[in-house]
Parts: structure tokens; sequence; C-alpha cells
């Protein structure tokens, strides 16, 4: 059974029975309200727009004549039902917790009523034309947009958007969709096009300026069809300097709307045209001449005047105004909208003919044509008679004392007078001279050719050929050509002359002389003499020249003899090289003795080949580069780390230093002997301690030339 409630209004206690009867004692005035039976309330759930727009809650029963009231959220919801004894139900169409009350009694239980919430986002949404409802965007479950806050159907998502307009979404959790919705006013920008565009060009590289117009928004300009960076914004584009066409692209946005493709426009760098050539025009008198031009490109245009003006005519040939005197005009070219930078000139003339005007006495060497007599005029024209005659060819030979007689042409006006001149031709010999010259050096140029004559030239050829330069080394067997010059003019004729040349080969020694080392440069110094009058010291041979050595030559094999080969006076320079020219016959393989005057003659290890041009032989780098004998001594003497030198002391040159070399060098010493000799070792100039200082040492050495085949000392 439903329990029972009763409430007791009174002044004192009251007692239930065991079998719930009331039991009253002590009760002043007692008044008794009956308490109504506590039901069960059940139902709620989720509102739900459509047929689910409503919930229902239910009361398990209900007492007959008791109000029963429904509340929200505590608060009295609706109008309080009287119970009829069976259950009550309340439709509810608003979210919150709700009860049931008697007013005395609280039933059992509370019910919750949820609402869907309404998805979220943007409330201001922009879009481009074209644009549909699938491009709005909420934040929720299962979206659908309508047209109303509420009711209606939800929007096709295809539906294009309209500007201005307002659109609404729900959202659908779990089968029930939200009866609220968020509502997007949405903007919608036209997409824009380029209603128009303005190429340029430039004539030659510059700058062009481009324009475009839009139907919307800002117009933005690029280099390339797609994609990119923009390089300026705005209706006009200025470009960068430009030496080719080039093709930009606009496009516009508006408002982040973009044409659907770029505008090409091009900015066009034109060719300036050119007048290559002009070509005068004549005639005799007043009247109009005919003028023509050439142009690289485009339409001749004439005028009066090299710059500024208003053409006077066009194209080529061009038939001048009439006019009274010689005239010049200037051409220039247009082509598509390019003029030439520059007007090239062409002169109409108008002649009335002098005779040319020039030297009357004129001069010839050998021979001369018609083709070489000098006057000024223009489209001369020579005769054989100062009236009448004959026309002459610019071939015909010119004789000697003759006299011929000159017209010029101005346009088609042959002058009447004539200039005449007297013609003399000077006759010039080769020059004489040995028709076959021999030379023994390697080194003999066209200088060196020998020939009597004046302003001497020399060619490689009997006529015409190349002029040769004077110092053109000569070669062995060829033939070379002399002409000479004597007052301006160039003999015809040549004179041949055949060269031989004994040639020679070349040996680069290498050597050191011990008394003229320095230690200091590791070369040697420079001999020196003295003035006698002054006192002071010079170079005897010349600056970087150490002093004078001769060489000899033998055979490889016993008994060595000389093969006649003997070369004297050969500078050997401080640095230690000595070249030496010796015949070019020389083959196979020789010793080598080179001589000082006062150092000791010394022999090369080996016989050296001399089978090449150009031989080379160095003592300095080795001790045993000289040739040692069996059981000699060593064959230089070293001067310092790794180079080695010629023994001093063999004044006497008898291939020994030993105490007659000290008897040739002790009077020098007790004189003091200045200037270049023998006894002076170190080649200051001076004899002194300091060469004694040099010579005592080697000569307790005793050192000897030795040779291949000699006997042991």
């Amino acid at each position: 059974y439903p329990t029972k409630t009763f409430a007791f209004i009174g002044t004192t206690s009251t007692n239930i029975s065991s079998n719930g009867n009331l039991i009253t004692s002590g009760l002043n005035n007692p008044t008794l309200a009956a308490a109504s039976i506590v039901y069960n309330l059940s139902g709620g759930g989720a509102l739900c727009n459509g047929s689910s727009n409503t919930v229902n809650i239910n009361l398990s029963g209900s007492q007959n004549g008791f109000i029963y009231q429904l509340k929200k959220d505590g608060v009295n919801y609706g109008t309080a039902l009287t119970g009829s004894g069976n259950s009550i139900s309340w439709t509810i169409t608003e979210a919150g917790t709700y009860t049931c009350s008697t007013g005395i009694t609280n039933m059992n239980g509370s019910v919750i009523v949820n609402e869907i919430a309404s998805p979220t986002g943007n409330a201001t949404q922009s879009f481009c034309s074209g644009a549909t409802v699938a491009n709005l965007t909420a934040s929720g479950t299962a979206i659908q947009w309508y047209a109303a806050a509420s009711g209606g159907s939800p929007l096709p998502t295809s539906s294009v958007l309209q500007n201005g307009n307002h659109y609404y979404a729900s959202q659908t959790i779990g089968g029930c969709e939200s009866r609220a919705r968020f509502e997007v006013s949405v903007t919608v920008f036209t997409i824009p096009v380029i209603v128009s565009t303005t190429p340029g060009y430039v004539c030659g590289p510059g700058l062009v300026t481009l324009y475009a117009t839009a139907s919307s928004g800002v117009v933005k300009w690029y280099t390339v069809p797609t994609g990119g960076t923009n390089i300026a914004a705005g209706s006009s584009y200025i470009t960068g300097n430009l030496t080719t066409t080039t093709n930009y692209y606009v496009e516009s946005n508006n408002n982040g709307c973009i044409s659907e493709q770029r505008t090409l426009i091009v900015a066009e760098v034109r060719s300036i045209p050119s007048v290559s050539s002009t070509t005068n025009g004549s005639r005799c008198g007043t009247g109009a001449v005919i003028l023509q031009a050439t142009a690289s490109s485009g339409t001749i245009n004439w005028f009066n005047a090299a710059n500024g003006g208003t053409s006077i005519g066009t194209g080529s040939p061009f038939a001048t105004p009439s006019i009274s005197s010689t005239t010049t005009f200037y051409a220039g070219a247009l082509d598509n909208g390019c003029s030439s930078i520059s007007r090239l000139a062409a002169i109409a003339n108008i002649y009335s003919a002098a005779a040319p005007t020039g030297n009357t006495a004129q001069s010839f060497c050998n021979q001369a044509t018609v083709a070489n007599l000098v006057v000024s005029g223009t489209n001369i024209k020579w005769y054989d008679a100062a009236i009448g005659g004959n026309l002459l060819s610019s071939n015909a030979a010119l004789t000697t004392m003759q006299t011929y007689y000159a017209s010029q042409t101005l346009g088609t006006c042959e002058s009447q007078d004539r200039l005449g001149v007297n013609v003399s031709i000077n006759m010039v010999a080769a020059p004489t001279g040995n028709p076959t010259q021999t030379f023994n050096n390697n080194s003999s140029t066209i200088a060196d050719l020998i020939v009597a004559g004046t302003s001497l030239k020399w060619y490689d050829a009997p006529l015409g050929g190349n002029l040769l330069a004077s110092n053109l080394m000569l070669i062995n067997g060829n033939s070379y050509y002399g002409s000479q010059t004597i007052a301006g003019c160039e003999s015809q004729n040549r004179l041949k002359v055949t060269v031989t040349l004994n040639l020679f080969k070349i040996v680069n020694l290498h050597l050191m002389l011990q008394g003229l080392f320095d230690f200091n440069t590791t070369a040697m110094t420079e001999a020196q003499d003295m003035n006698w009058v002054s006192g002071i010291s010079f170079a005897k041979y010349g600056a970087g020249i150490a002093d004078k050595i001769k060489i000899d030559l033998f055979e490889e094999n016993p008994p060595y003899h000389p093969i006649g080969v003997s070369v004297s006076d050969i500078d050997l320079y401080t640095n230690g090289l000595a070249i030496v020219h010796v015949p070019s016959s020389l083959s196979g393989n020789y010793f080598i003795r080179v001589s000082n005057r006062n150092h000791l003659a010394t022999w090369s290890a080996y016989a050296v080949p001399f089978n090449s041009d150009t031989v080379s032989f160095d003592f300095t780098l080795n001790q045993l580069n000289a040739y040692q004998a069996p059981g000699g001594i060593d064959p230089q003497i070293q001067l310092t780390n790794g180079l080695f030198g010629f023994y001093l002391g063999d004044l006497d040159q008898n291939f020994g230093v030993d105490f007659d070399d000290y008897n040739v060098f002790e009077p020098y010493l007790n004189e003091g002997v200045y200037g270049f000799t023998i006894a002076d070792i170190n080649g200051n100039g001076l004899v002194d301690f300091d060469d004694f200082n040099l010579f005592e040492p080697v000569l307790y050495i005793g050192p000897f030339t030795q040779y291949p085949g000699m006997q042991k000392k």
C-alpha cells in the first residue's frame, strides 16, 4: 500500500498505534489534516527538434482532491493539476530538473529534461560568389543548415549562398536534433574579372608602363601565369629596364576573391630602326633631286633638319622639292612607332662645274698610270688634249714629260675647262752588292746583309711579297730581295742575295772560380781593373761578367787527342754560366777542358754528348763532375755545402799549383800592384795579403790538372 501521512495541528503530543490508527491524548482542540500519498515521478529526456520537440513527465498516481504542482529547478512550472486517483502526465518544452509536490508532500524522485546545444562557430562568414551551403562552417555533430531560426527544412548543400542572408545551423546528437540553431551572417563577394588591359612598348631598352582595370578589388601584377609572388599592386605598373619583350600577368583580389585566371599583358621592347646608308643626288641647275636611303626596317622619312621638324616626304627614292642650290636633307626611319635615333644626311647637289684643281707638275717613281694622277674634283676624267682629244682609261701608262688634262663632272655636269698636269717619271735602280753572303753565326739578321744603296728595304720575293723586319733572323739557304728608295721612289727591281750560315751549337757551362767566389752571395764577383789616374776600380768585362775562360775539346777515346775546337775569350757570368758556340758539325762525345788565366785548368768527368743543338754541363754540383785520375786528389775545391769550384793559383798555366806559381805571385805582392793582373786572385783590382791568404792554402794542397790517360803524379 502507498504510504499514508497524517498531519496534526495541536498543543499536545500524539500517539499512533501499532496498527496505524491515531491515538490522541491530552490534545486541546486538535485539527486533523490528511497528508498525500508519495508517488513516483518519471520520464524526461532530451528535447529534440521536430516530432520530439517535447518530452513527458509522469507521476505514477494521484489522490482525489489533492493539488499536484510540477516544479522546474525548484520553481513552479505550469498550472497545478488536481489529482483524480489516476497517474498524471505533463508535456514539457523546456530543459531543467523537474520535481513534484502537493505543497505538503514531495513526490518521489526528480526528472531531468535536457536540451541539445546549438553548434558554435564564426557568426560572420565571407565567401566568394558561387559558394554554397557546403562552404558554411560550424563546430558540431551532423550539422544541418536552415534559412530560418526555427522551422523549415534543411537547405541542400548545393544551395548557392546569397550576400546579406542569414543561415542557421543545428546539430544532431544520438538522433536528436538541436532545437536551437547557430546563426551565421553571410557576406558574398563577387569574383572579380580583369575588364581591360593596356599593353605598352618601349623603343630599345627602357621602362614600360602597363595598365589593367578590374571589375572590383585590387589589381596585382605577376611575372608568371600561375603561382609566384606579386611584384606590384594597382591599376598601373612601371617595369624595370627591359632589353627584351617580356610577359606580365594580372589578376584582381576582391577581399580574398581572386579572378579565375591571370590575364597576359605584354611589355614589348621594339627594335629601333636605323638608316644604314644614303645616296646623294645631283642635277645641273634648279629642280628636284632624287635621293635614296636604306633603312634596317620600317619607312624612310625625309627631313630638312638633322633634328626635330616635320617630315617632308617618305620612301626611297625621294624627289626633293625644287631647289636652286646644293641642299642637305636628312633621312630617318620609322618602324612600329619607333624612330631612328639619328638621321643620316643625303646631299642634293646643284652643279655648275669648274675644272678640277691640283698640282700641275707631278712626279712618279719608275712607272705610273692615269689612275696615279692626283687632282681635287668629282668624277675625274682624263684626256690627252685641253679641248676635245681622247678619253684615257685609268690603266693607261704615263709617259715622262707628257701633259695630261682633267675634267670633273658634278652630277651630270662635266666641266668645259680642264686642268693640265705635266708628268715626269723618276727611274730608280736596284741596290748593288754581293749576291751570295756567308755568316759565321746563328744569330745573323736582315740588318747584317751588306749591299750598297739608299733607304734599303728587304722582301721575301722579287715582286710584291712581305716586307721583312731588320731583326728577322736569316735562314741558311734562303734568298732575300733588297730595294732602295731615292727621293721617295723605291726601285721596282730588287737585288737577290742568297745566304749561307755557318751554323753552330750552343754549349751551356756552369762553373765557379775559387778566387772570385763570394761566400755571402754564393756567386762570383766581377774581376776589377783600376783607373790609375782616379784610383777608382771598375768591372773589367762589364756588369755581371766575372772573368773570361777558354775551352778545348778532346776525343773520348785514347789517346784523347784534341779535335781542333778551341774557343777563347768566353764570358763567364757571376752566376757561373758561360755560353759557348761550337761548330754545328760536331757530333759524338768529347771531353771538355776549361782554362782561366789564374785558375787550374779542369776537365769534364766524362766525354759529353754533342748530338743536340744545345749541350749543357755543370761542374758545380758535384766534386766528381770534374775528371779525377786514378789515385788523384779531389779535382775541385768545395766552396760551400753542395757547391764546388776550380782551384785558384795556376798563374804560370803549367797545369799545377806549385812554388813556380808563387814565384810569379810574390813580386806582385811585394809591389802591391793595382789593376787587372794574374796575381790579383780575388779580383778586387789590388794584389795584397788578402790574395796571399787565399793562395797559400792551395799552394800547400798542390792541386794539378787531371785528365784521362794521365800517369799518376
